[in-house]
């Protein structure tokens, strides 16, 4: 708790997470939520980015997570860093939780916790929100499955699934597939060390009633992810981004080797915070002490258990790097699964996991022999040459610099200085020249320090400006970024992979600058969208885009008046977002439909691009009228031949479309927009976002809380039960 508050003060004086996604996707997302819900709306479509698109399906925006909730009634960039930190403390007394329940003792335990809520993993990516939610909750799952596989009892079984449900609600599907397929290999080997193979039964209730529990969430990403742009997988460039380098394996030692975002002194490239890993000089050095003795001697009797997670730990590793050997490749081509998501790193949450539990067995089997008194003794002369051939080469390189040799020694000296530390509390124990009883607090104290000192100022807070001064920044424009627009803004002018501080003092001119999706913020419309899950026709309608920046027609299509790109700002004169045309012309598939929009002569004030089969004839145009809602778009058409009323908003399962109060038909538009066929004469036209599995899932997800009840008062039901039954 007191390194959690070293660490993150800040925000007890109101700051907030501002670098990077927390200000890129996290927060705007929330806050849209929240004035949909305060104007009397679910929050089911976001309006103002990509044309349209969806809200509740986007994973990653984890509106149905409870602890979330929150964060509708307090400002939401406040809130949601202090729920990130809290899930750090959830995150260490769950991992205390589960070593306890595999044996450790409570020093051991204890350390083990505050090494994963600390851990490189937890703290560096904490800013994405998702990833820590998820991530809390998996020591907590292997918790609630051991018991029910010790014990089979129905409480247990509640206890998962609630588990279970919390992270699939939190919105990161990748951690929870790594995190599912952890619990499945942990459930089978204690069945086979218990030889109880029913047990898995309640286990497999359990995860049943979660996946009812989260059935809206599942339901709506499910539907997104069938028609987006990764619903036959990613490609293979995009799936080996962020692989492990086999250096960063030093950073398992220390920390910064290589140095740290956090004072711009990071030399390496690439995202510090996706190869993050480190648990602790100690924690570190015990795992690998409990491998060696588990494997060697037995220790204790828990030979297989070491198995288990040393397999466990280096399976994670041969994972994280990726591209950096032909198995990862070998994977993506013929295993499902492997080719869904980027970032091989993450691959390190099963090291990070496996590592903390074989630290608590280290330190619950020390017992100082004079076998170990010897080493430690020689790690502590180690150690003193680090710290001193580092601490000279730091002060000779200048204390301040950031060129790599100073870099360098400076991690030498905090990491020989760590290594003492450690070997001094360690020697002092042994000698009884300190009261055995404080050790173990000396030790977790150690522990804690170590990792605070590692990780301080990888979370860039401070206060962001009210919302009165960012209402200058409205636009009543739907504004276009090109990719390189956005990486170059973003990423090269706000918030530098290398150097966090440099976006400080600067939100208020980020906000300003409507970057999606910042632009959530101030309300203005954007066509970029930067959702992980995309409908892939608009995001071929942005390649487009992309490949056409002078064709003034595809971007008045899209209702796109302003275009951003490297060379400055292109405004195009039309503002229209919806066109009643009377010509259409019949695509026979995307391909065909692709041609003929980048045809520059295509006009989408007087002709539409319709895929299938027809002919249309007409020759007068008739105007459009627009009253909007988030889930709802009125129009009124006048004119004196048939045509089609052609909107530049985003085609996508679940919208409805009336004509007078009759239903009809929604036709694909342009590759990625929304048509209907109009008769002549005056005409309300209305379109609603009704998706079909909404009510279906509700009922699902009602259903499943009742079971989760169920499963809680199942074992005092059952006892009832067999005390009647006894007495009659």
């Amino acid at each position: 708790m007191l390194a959690l508050g070293v660490l993150f003060w800040p925000l007890l004086a109101g700051a907030s997470f501002t670098w990077g996604l927390p200000t890129l996707q996290f927060v705007p997302w929330r806050e849209l939520a929240a004035v949909q819900l305060a104007d009397g709306q679910f929050p089911l479509w976001n309006l103002l980015n990509g044309g349209g698109a969806p809200l509740l399906a986007n994973y990653q925006s984890a509106l149905l997570y409870p602890p979330n909730w929150v964060t509708f009634l307090l400002p939401a960039a406040w809130s949601m860093s202090v729920l990130a930190v809290l899930h750090l403390l959830a995150a260490g007394a769950g991992m205390t939780l589960l070593t306890r329940a595999l044996g450790a003792n409570v020093l051991g335990a204890s350390a083990a916790g505050v090494a994963f809520a600390l851990s490189g993993y937890m703290v560096a990516r904490l800013g994405t929100y998702p990833i820590i939610l998820a991530a809390t909750w998996i020591p907590w799952m292997l918790w609630a499955a051991q018991r029910v596989l010790s014990a089979g009892r129905l409480r247990d079984a509640g206890w998962f699934s609630l588990f279970v449900a919390f992270g699939l609600l939190a919105g990161h599907a990748q951690t929870m597939w790594y995190a599912g397929l952890l619990v499945g290999l942990f459930s089978l080997w204690r069945v086979v060390q218990l030889r109880k193979p029913l047990r898995l039964l309640p286990l497999a209730l359990g995860g049943l009633v979660a996946l009812a529990v989260s059935a809206v969430q599942l339901s709506a990403t499910a539907e997104l992810l069938s028609v987006s742009q990764r619903s036959d997988g990613v490609d293979f460039a995009f799936a080996m981004n962020y692989s492990l380098s086999p250096l960063s394996l030093l950073t398992f030692l220390s920390p910064n080797l290589f140095g740290t975002p956090a004072d711009g002194s990071f030399l390496t490239g690439g995202a510090y915070f996706e190869v993050a890993a480190y648990i602790g000089l100690l924690p570190i050095s015990a795992a690998v002490s409990a491998a060696w003795q588990g494997l060697r001697h037995g220790a204790a009797g828990k030979r297989g258990d070491v198995v288990f997670w040393v397999v466990l730990w280096a399976i994670g590793l041969l994972f994280a790097l990726g591209d950096r050997t032909p198995v990862f490749p070998f994977l993506y081509r013929n295993i499902p699964t492997f080719d869904l998501f980027q970032a091989p790193a993450r691959w390190l949450i099963w090291v990070v996991i496996a590592g903390c539990v074989l630290a608590a067995f280290g330190l619950t089997w020390w017992t100082g022999s004079r076998k170990s008194m010897r080493v430690v003794r020689r790690l502590q002369i180690v150690s003193v040459a680090l710290a001193l051939v580092g601490g000279v080469g730091w002060a000779g390189a200048g204390l301040s610099s950031r060129e790599p040799s100073a870099v360098l020694m400076r991690a030498l000296c905090l990491t020989g200085t760590v290594g003492i530390a450690y070997t001094v509390a360690i020697r002092l124990q042994h000698g009884r020249t300190a009261r055995s009883n404080r050790w173990p607090l000396a030790i977790i104290g150690l522990v804690a320090l170590d990792l605070a000192v590692a990780h301080n100022g990888l979370n860039v807070m401070e206060a962001v400006g009210d919302s009165a001064a960012r209402e200058a920044a409205v636009s009543d424009g739907r504004i276009y970024w090109t990719a390189e627009a956005v990486e170059q803004t973003a990423y090269g002018e706000y918030f530098r992979f290398e150097d966090y501080p440099a976006s400080l003092g600067r939100h208020a001119e980020i906000v300003a600058s409507r970057l999606p999706n910042v632009n959530l913020i101030t309300g203005t419309r954007l066509f970029n969208n930067f959702d992980p899950l995309l409908p892939a026709h608009y995001a071929a309608f942005v390649r487009l885009l992309e490949a056409h920046p002078a064709h003034d027609g595809l971007h008045r299509a899209a209702g796109i008046t302003e275009r951003r790109d490297l060379d400055g700002v292109t405004i195009f004169e039309s503002d229209a977002r919806a066109f009643f045309v009377t010509e259409a012309i019949f695509a026979g598939d995307d391909e065909e439909a692709f041609a003929l929009l980048a045809n520059p002569a295509f006009d989408p004030s007087r002709q539409v691009i319709l895929t299938g089969a027809g002919q249309a004839e007409g020759t007068l145009e008739g105007n459009a009228r627009v009253t909007e809602l988030a889930n709802r778009q009125g129009f009124t058409v006048v004119s004196d031949a048939p045509g089609w009323l052609v909107t530049s908003d985003t085609f996508y399962p679940g919208w409805r479309a009336t004509i007078d109060g009759e239903t009809a038909d929604i036709i694909r538009a342009n590759l990625a927009f929304r048509a209907v066929p109009l008769p002549a004469g005056t005409h309300e036209v209305v379109f609603s976002y009704q998706p079909v599995w909404l009510t279906p899932a509700v009922f699902v997800s009602l259903g499943g809380l009742v079971l989760l009840v169920t499963l809680f008062m199942g074992d005092r039901l059952r006892s009832a039960y067999n005390r009647d039954s006894t007495a009659a």
